[in-house]
């Protein structure tokens, strides 16, 4: 979302302003100098796009320069990117660590010294000075297999978001402020928490490297190897031993701009030739890092040698003559990669570092060693019910050749998982919490492929397939030798750069492929009527099981009985699967108890959850995946006992807040950061705010967060609406529902309003009365209406506890006690 892009513009820019000190030295080209700039200065994140991510925002550092022998603070030029934003942190008094100042971890552990080792070594034998090691898989999924934990496997941290960048002395973790504290307790000392970007990191690495070579050359001496030693004798510029002054001035922070871009087949010369284009690699399919391995064993006849292609680091029209043999070397996976990453690491380490793409994964071959790595799940793959799909296969197909047409490209590669499940009407289970599954979908104008192991295909959803014309290819992965044959037969061949990787399109080149947005997410967002039914069926399963849910916890506390918060999620957790349409719930269920709830992604442990009495307030955030069609996610905040005025003021303006977006008039052109702008303009009046985005969309039986924030709002999308609340070490507070957006034509033509789909009652008791409008009033009692009347006839012969429950909270706000 913008806002996350805004702080990250900020921590990067922080960086670059640290860079502007003596850094570069007097051997480094000027164009190199203006291109480090202008680079950070429009960095987007370094983890790519993921929703509801919180960003920490770097300390507005002072740059220097040299004048008469001393060095003096210099200030960003006036109207500059740097200026804006010290400006901006001079006002919101925000302050944070840099690159310099890392913490190191405190979990002494021998084994994951050995793995860094390990790793090391498969650098020296791969000539890499750094390796960059991400979160992601190959299809960039928002939750990944436990096989493809990488970067939890080297480093031991697993939260959610986070880069690692590891040389032959130091190993660096990069994430955001939600996981310092436990970043530091999971990490050896053998890490570094960085709290700045890796990209910002790795540059002033690069640049002392390149640095610290061209001195030597000045002064006649022999060129250095390429050593990881050398790259990483410092760590921030202050360490620099050739420390120089960096000239710029307000051109480089011009807007004007264009991606980077790897060197097309024909330009490149024998030397760069990328390893992908041996045209005598296998055409089975196996791409497991096993396999991929073993297969360039044989050809090179070593054991740790992984196989390398390098790219360009330079935009080709600033002319740099400088050799390539000075530069950092980094390597990274060409696989879980993206093509929108690699252009983001290209635009920043240009002229500075060679980006060199492994063909296999460094840490995979450390894994394997080990023989701990999990088996990746298989999970059997079965047709979506046509009842609930609304479309059909063809009907899809068809959707999208038109769209091929439309924009010039001759075929497509479907990347994301989510996309391709629903693309072929089939669902799946091998990703956590998302009823999808391993592979990839190609699409020609007059055929159709689905990439997958054959042997998950259940009978009837290869038989669904086969009638629909669709070749299945008994593997989960596209050869090298049939993505040259797309780049030579059915081209241009349409690539979503946020989610195709960075193999794909180095095989493809930069003339064959068509890189935009994936013209399927456009269809997926805009739910079908059958879609539309199957969500608000899922929608009564869940109200019906949060009935039961808070009618039995609040009965338990009453008899005295201990709960804990992870007992209270696994009790939700199995009321929901007691539902006769669910399939897996939807993300791990947030259970949080007073301070915990504090916490906006707290996810409570067995042996730690905190108790949960009569004076709790607590907050619940979970969903589930139905069957039916639908996926869900709600939250709910209540208290146990008496809350506070505190806590009832703050509650009820969250609400007012949440009544403020399902009430919004919506118009042609309305994205998701208006529904983020009338909540956060709500609540900042009240001097309060979250740090978490207000609204997401929701997937179809499919992934809970779905989409980018960035498309037009049309009727038929589902989205939620959350404003929340956090009091550090006290209380949180979020009142999730999700809305459906309905034509609304009486208002005006393209005119949209929100429709309010979860059904669990909001607590009146945590509601000031005081505070409300009318409108308010008739909003929360509309709302209640609807929830008793429709799941009250569920609860009422077969749990009258629940029935009794939802009265009460149902109840009018004029008439129900205070």
């Amino acid at each position: 979302g913008m806002a996350a892009f805004q702080l990250q513009l900020a921590a990067s820019a922080a960086i670059l302003w640290l860079l502007a000190a003596p850094v570069l030295g007097e051997h480094a080209p000027p164009s190199s100098q203006n291109d480090a700039l202008s680079s950070l200065s429009r960095s987007e994140s370094p983890w790519g796009p993921r929703k509801n991510r919180r960003r920490d925002r770097g300390r507005q550092r002072q740059g220097t320069k040299k004048a008469s022998g001393k060095l003096k603070s210099r200030a960003p030029p006036k109207g500059s990117i740097l200026a804006l934003i010290a400006d901006s942190d001079r006002e919101s008094g925000k302050d944070s660590q840099s690159c310099a100042e890392p913490e190191f971890g405190s979990r002494e552990s021998a084994t994951n010294k050995m793995y860094l080792e390990e790793l090391r070594g498969l650098m020296k034998e791969n000539k890499l000075d750094a390796y960059i090691v991400q979160t992601a898989d190959a299809h960039q999924s928002e939750e990944i297999r436990e096989c493809d934990r990488r970067r939890q496997f080297i480093s031991n941290f697993d939260g959610s978001a986070a880069t690692c960048a590891i040389t032959a002395d130091k190993a660096a973790l990069f994430t955001d402020g939600r996981y310092y504290i436990q970043a530091v307790r999971q990490l050896t000392p053998d890490w570094q928490l960085q709290k700045c970007t890796p990209a910002s990191w790795l540059l002033t690495l690069a640049i002392n490297h390149t640095t610290t070579a061209a001195a030597k050359a000045a002064k006649n001496l022999p060129a250095a190897a390429s050593t990881a030693s050398a790259s990483s004798s410092s760590s921030s510029p202050s360490n620099s031993s050739n420390q120089g002054v960096l000239h710029y001035s307000d051109s480089d922070y011009d807007s004007g701009d264009h991606y980077p871009s790897f060197r097309s087949d024909e330009n490149r010369n024998e030397n760069e030739k990328s390893v992908y284009d041996d045209t005598s690699s296998s055409d089975s399919g196996d791409f497991s890092a096993a396999a991929r391995t073993s297969r360039h064993h044989r050809k090179q006849g070593q054991a740790g040698a992984c196989g390398t292609y390098t790219l360009s680091s330079r935009r080709s029209n600033k002319g740099s003559s400088r050799s390539s043999s000075g530069e950092l070397r980094i390597g990274f996976d060409a696989i879980t990669t993206s093509v929108q990453e690699f252009h983001h690491w290209q635009s920043i380490l240009r002229n500075h570092a060679e980006l060199v793409g492994t063909k296999c994964n460094l840490v995979d071959q450390v894994w394997a060693k080990t023989e701990s790595r999990p088996d990746c799940i298989e999970c059997k793959i079965v047709p979506h019910n046509p009842c609930y799909a609304g479309e059909s296969l063809e009907y899809k197909l068809k959707a999208i050749r038109q769209l091929l047409s439309k924009n010039n490209a001759g075929s497509m590669i479907v990347t994301r998982l989510d996309e391709l499940a629903w693309l072929f009407n089939v669902r799946g289970g091998d990703i956590p919490y998302s009823p999808t599954f391993w592979g990839y979908g190609e699409i020609g104008m007059d055929y159709a492929r689905l990439y997958v192991k054959k042997s998950q295909l259940s009978p009837e959803a290869e038989d669904m397939l086969t009638k629909a014309s669709v070749q299945i290819i008994d593997s989960p992965d596209i050869s090298d030798d049939r993505i040259r044959w797309m780049k030579k037969e059915v081209s241009p061949v349409w690539l979503d750069p946020e989610s195709a990787n960075v193999r794909m399109f180095s095989i493809i080149g930069e003339k064959a492929a068509k890189l935009l947005p994936s013209p399927i997410l456009d269809l997926q967002e805009v739910k079908n009527p059958a879609e539309i039914e199957g969500t608000k069926s899922a929608y009564v399963q869940d109200g019906k099981a949060m009935a039961i849910f808070f009618s039995d916890v609040e009965a338990e506390l009453q008899r005295g009985e201990v709960l804990t918060e992870f007992k209270m999620a696994e009790k939700m957790d199995k009321l929901r699967a007691s539902l006769p349409s669910f399939y897996e719930i939807s993300f791990p269920t947030i259970s949080a108890a007073d301070s915990n709830a504090a916490m906006v992604h707290y996810v409570a442990k067995k042996d730690t959850s905190a108790a949960v009495n009569t004076s709790s307030m607590y907050l619940i955030d979970s969903g589930g995946q139905y069957s039916c069609g639908g996926t869900t996610d709600i939250t709910r905040t209540v208290h146990f006992g008496s809350p506070t005025d505190q806590q009832k003021e703050n509650f009820t303006l969250v609400l007012q807040a949440h009544i403020r977006v399902a009430s919004a008039p919506l118009k042609p052109g309305n994205t998701l950061m208006y529904i983020d702008k009338i909540a956060r303009e709500f609540l900042g009046k009240k001097g309060m705010t979250f740090d978490h985005g207000t609204s997401h969309g929701v997937g179809s039986f499919l992934n809970v967060h779905e989409g980018n924030g960035t498309s037009d709002l049309r009727p038929g999308m589902i989205m939620s609406n959350e404003p929340g609340y956090y009091a550090e070490g006290e209380f949180g507070i979020r009142i999730e529902n999700t809305v459906l957006v309905a034509a609304d034509e009486a208002a005006c033509k393209g005119c949209m309003t929100l429709e309010t789909i979860s059904l669990v009652p909001i607590q009146l008791k945590l509601i000031d009365r005081s505070l409300l409008t009318k409108d308010d009033v008739a909003w929360v009692d509309a709302y209640h209406d609807k929830v008793r009347r429709t799941i009250g006839p569920l609860l009422e012969k077969d749990h009258p506890r629940a029935h009794e429950w939802l009265l009460k909270n149902t109840a009018h706000l004029l008439s129900s006690e205070k």
